[in-house]
């Protein structure tokens, strides 16, 4: 049979360590004042905890930043996340969250958004359409390792083309009498 008989117990006034570091990271205070408590925890850790639980971002915030970020559909990101515009609209709206996968795919398209600027640019389309080194956007974006720098140089790349395409039409707008439904083919050389 067990005995406590030579095992002293804690004081009722003093709080474990565990106790007092989970106050701490739950709350961002302490609960008592440090005589009040033992800890035998570093400092320093607990401030990084802290760092690390104030810098994490939300699915709900990670998807409202990529697709604002990429000029995308939502449609475009069925393949990129395998799922349905329904899941992804329910990530938006926090109704419920991705599972470990599409979450760890959602942190790098995420990574990649806060390198993009576009310009209030849609584009569409040519993230399919488009092929820079041998790749469309869709197919950068879907690969099991993502490289950024690639990424954001052909979404640039896409952005200037849509920016330069919407200047051609500006021009030729103003220089001549466009009716509905005529073409504007843009060459560029």
């Amino acid at each position: 049979m067990f005995s406590t008989a030579g095992i002293a117990s804690p004081q009722k006034s003093h709080f474990t360590t565990a106790a007092a570091l989970a106050a701490i990271l739950v709350t961002g205070t302490g609960v008592a004042e440090s005589r009040d408590y033992r800890s035998s925890v570093n400092e320093s850790w607990v401030i990084q905890q802290q760092a690390t639980i104030s810098n994490e971002v939300s699915a709900q915030d990670m998807v409202t930043r990529v697709l604002g970020s990429f000029g995308l559909a939502v449609k475009d990101f069925e393949p990129i996340l395998g799922v349905k515009r329904a899941a992804i609209y329910n990530w938006k709206k926090g109704a419920n969250e991705p599972n470990e996968t599409q979450f760890d795919i959602l942190k790098e398209l995420h990574k990649v958004a806060l390198n993009l600027d576009s310009k209030g640019v849609k584009i569409g389309r040519l993230a399919k359409t488009n092929i820079y080194q041998n790749q469309s956007m869709i197919e950068r974006l879907s690969s099991s390792n993502i490289d950024i720098d690639g990424v954001v140089e052909h979404h640039n790349l896409l952005v200037a083309k849509v920016l330069k395409q919407r200047e051609t039409f500006e021009k030729v707008a103003e220089t001549s009498q466009l009716v509905e439904g005529d073409s504007v083919v843009v060459v560029e050389g």
